[in-house]
Formats: C-alpha cells, sequence, structure tokens
C-alpha cells in the first residue's frame, strides 16, 4: 500500500527543518487516521523529530510507540525503532 499523503507532507517538512507544522502534521495524522497499518511509520517519524530536536524523552516515549504498532503491521519499523533507541540512550 502507498504511504498516506498526510505522512509524506509531514516528512517533507521535516527535511525542510519546518519541525513545529511536521510535528502538528504527524500529531493530526495519527489522530485521525483509518489506516493503523502505517501508524508504526508514523510514531517512527515523530520519534525523529523529537531526536533532531534533542528532546529525548519524547523521542523514547514516541520509538516505543512505534514499536507497539510496528510489531503488528511493519517489522521494519520496529528494528529501526530499537536502534534509534539505542542512539537515544548513548546520547544522553
Amino acid at each position: 500500500p502507498e504511504e498516506p499523503a498526510e505522512l509524506r507532507r509531514a516528512k517533507v517538512l521535516m527535511k525542510e527543518g519546518i519541525y513545529k507544522d511536521a510535528e502538528s502534521q504527524l500529531k493530526q495524522y495519527l489522530s485521525a487516521a483509518d489506516d493503523i497499518g502505517w501508524h508504526g511509520e508514523g510514531y517512527l517519524t515523530l520519534g525523529k523529530l523529537y531526536e533532531t530536536q534533542k528532546d529525548y524523552p519524547k523521542a523514547e516515549e514516541t520509538y516505543r510507540q512505534a514499536m507497539k504498532h510496528g510489531n503488528k503491521y511493519q517489522s521494519t519499523v520496529t528494528a529501526q525503532s530499537l536502534h534509534r533507541l539505542s542512539w537515544i540512550y548513548e546520547a544522553q
């Protein structure tokens, strides 16, 4: 299945450094998304945003949400989340 447009837009905003808008877009997507199969990717992306901003507690919590949803639908999300969690623990 194709990645939802809202999630793609949030990733573009992140690449452009427009983090506040990207965060808002991701939170809106996660609260309204019908296709929960993409929730893991949404939480993973939001975790990366928090990590970029060095908000490690939020990043950790969000990566854990990504793993929770990734376990059900996207195994690569779980692996990426675990990997990024290890970076966060090292950075703190």
